[in-house]
Order: structure tokens, then sequence, then C-alpha cells
């Protein structure tokens, strides 16, 4: 009878999903009965009414103040009882009973509050894996460490941050957070596709609706570099750029919107300029990309750019002159770009996503045994 995986996360994060989509497609269904579940589609409506409000732009400063007010013990317990009582939904509890399954592996905190809930009340009897997506370990990641068997963090250095605070170290694995590499076209052909040579340092700026006078400060400089400026489903900020380039006649910039292949240009770019979220600083750490970080939009944005920087991984430009500046420095002294990347080296694990599925079958063959 195959081992039945349940890979829990939460659309209230972009990296939530796409790790538990990576790591789904890693496993061989052949021997392993694999079901994605995301558990805001069964949350009580009052739940999805608070997260939506805090998930929009509008709030973001209420966002990171209010969690970093409430990064401490008692507060995480707090938001583990508030996560329950809005999760825990008999739909929800129908889909665990009805899997029943051996291991639930978790890519939010939300998710691994309700693994280890249902194994309490003995709804299931799981090993509970959480992977921990943020490069700080909050305390909401934490709230139920007692309870979960295995924490997957991006390295080292996180898993003795873990340690110090209380999990033990044989229950911690620094296996890295996966990236999908399949969406990665060849850089001859991306440069083909966007008409770029090739020959200058391209600087990949993945705009914020904050960051409109970061851009028009950096391309007025007409450094010897080539800007792509992705705006994302943002028109008005698409139609802004375009409209400054072209009244400024800027050679060097292009201005896209919504971009399918953004793996592909994180990997023609020599430097990414982007707010601090984990999806794209652990996209950018796994292809060896310097990043220039923006200022954060939330609290947890804020620990990740201090991570970073803390450890000499990337650069921080907080005003628009800040950024410019930056970039000057990188084209002067081209050691720091360099250096950069030699120390990216040892804070990714290559290969990922099947290093946790490895995990997850040790696992089952020891709980067998």
């Amino acid at each position: 009878m195959k081992k039945k995986i349940l890979i829990s996360y939460t659309t209230y994060s972009n990296s939530s999903k796409s790790v538990a989509d990576i790591i789904s497609e890693s496993f061989d269904k052949r021997f392993y009965d694999v079901k994605l579940l995301d558990i805001t589609n069964y949350s009580k409506k009052i739940t999805k009414l608070a997260n939506s409000l805090f998930k929009g732009s509008s709030l973001d400063f209420l966002n990171g103040l209010l969690f970093g007010l409430i990064n401490n013990k008692y507060a995480s317990l707090g938001n583990e009882k508030y996560a329950i009582k809005g999760f825990d939904t008999e739909s929800l509890r129908n889909i665990f009973k009805s899997f029943n399954p051996d291991v639930v592996l978790c890519t939010h905190f939300y998710s691994s509050y309700i693994a280890s809930y249902y194994n309490k009340i003995n709804i299931t009897g799981s090993k509970v894996v959480t992977v921990i997506t943020d490069f700080t370990n909050h305390s909401f990641w934490l709230a139920n460490y007692k309870e979960v068997d295995t924490y997957v963090v991006h390295n080292d250095i996180i898993k003795n941050e873990l340690v110090r605070k209380g999990v033990k170290a044989s229950n911690i694995y620094a296996l890295g957070i996966p990236v999908n590499y399949e969406k990665v076209t060849s850089k001859e052909t991306v440069l083909k596709n966007y008409s770029l040579s090739g020959k200058k340092p391209i600087y990949l700026f993945l705009a914020g609706d904050n960051n409109y006078e970061h851009f028009k400060h950096l391309a007025r400089k007409k450094y010897n570099i080539d800007i792509i400026m992705v705006c994302g489903k943002n028109s008005k900020l698409k139609d802004e750029c375009e409209e400054f380039v072209y009244r400024n006649n800027i050679k060097n910039v292009l201005v896209l919107g919504y971009a399918k292949d953004l793996y592909s240009l994180i990997g023609i770019s020599d430097i990414v300029i982007t707010k601090p979220g984990s999806t794209i600083i652990n996209e950018c750490i796994s292809m060896d990309k310097a990043c220039i970080l923006l200022s954060p939009q939330n609290s947890l944005e804020k620990f990740n750019r201090r991570y970073m920087t803390k450890n000499h991984i990337a650069l921080k430009a907080s005003t628009p002159g800040s950024l410019s500046r930056k970039v000057k420095l990188c084209l002067s002294y081209g050691f720091i770009v360099k250096a950069i990347r030699n120390r990216l080296n040892k804070f990714y694990n290559n290969d990922s996503a099947n290093k946790i599925c490895s995990l997850v079958k040790d696992m089952l063959k020891s709980s067998r045994d």
C-alpha cells in the first residue's frame, strides 16, 4: 500500500504555495499517494476576511508593525489558538480523516498548527514536517515546536538559531528551500527574446508600488548597464515607467509588465533589485545572484533583509539616492559582487526538493521499522 503524504500550505504566502508545488512534483507518484491541500479554502469567512485585509498593500505598514510587536512566545501561542479556531472546520477535518496521511508536510505555520492539533485530538496520527520558508525564525513558526517532528530550514545559520530557541538539533535539517529550475531558459535565448546584447551588466528591477521614485532616480543616471523593469500586474506603474523612459530619451531601460519567465530573467541578470520577500530572495540565492534589497513592506521582510545584509550576501538601499549609489559602487568595484556570489555558495543547498523527499521517505521507513 502506498504511503500517504499530505502537503499543506496557504495561499496567503506566495512562498508557501510555490514550495508546496515544487515538493509535490518531486515525489514519485508510483510509490507515494501525494495530496496538495490549501487550507485557506476551508477556513471560516471571518478568518478569510482578516487575512485578506492584512495582506493588502495599503496595510503593509500596519502588518509590519504588528508582526514586529508579536514576535514573542506568548503572542505566538495566541496566534496558534486564533489559527486553529479560524481554520478548524468540519470540512477540513473530513479531508484529514478521509486521506489519513502518514506524513503532513507544512509550508506555512498555519498549516503546521492544524496538523499538530489534529494529531493532538486523534483525528490523525501523522508525522509533521514544517518547512520554514522565511529567512527568520519568527516566533509564529515555533508556537507548536514540541509537536513538530522535523523542521526543514535554509541553512545551518538558521538551524543554529532554532537550536538556541529550544528546538532539538536532531529535529532540524538544513536542506535549503526548493526552486523550480525547469522554468529557466538558456541565457542566449532570453537575451535574443528581449533584444539584449549581453555586453553590459544587466540589472533586473522587480518593482513594487512604492519603488517608482527609486526607478526614476536610477534611470536618470544612465549608467553603462541595461535595466529590466518588471512591473508585474500593475498596469498603471508600467504606463508611468514607459512614459518616463520616453520623455527622458532613456535607451538602456526595458519596461515589462507581468513576466511569465521571471526565473529566466533572474538567470541572465548580474544584479537583482527587489524588496526582500522570501520567495525572490530564495530564487536569487539559488542562482548565485547578488541583490540590492529595497525597503521592506512588512516585518518578515525586514527580518529577511537584516539576515541578508548581516551575512554580507546582499546590499540594501532604502532611498532612491542610496540605490543609485549602490549601483555605482557595484560598477566601480567589481570585487564586491564577486565576493557576494562566493558567499552565496555557502547559503544554498542544491537539489533541495529531492533532499526533502528523501527525508520524508526515511521518516516513513523508520516509523515502519
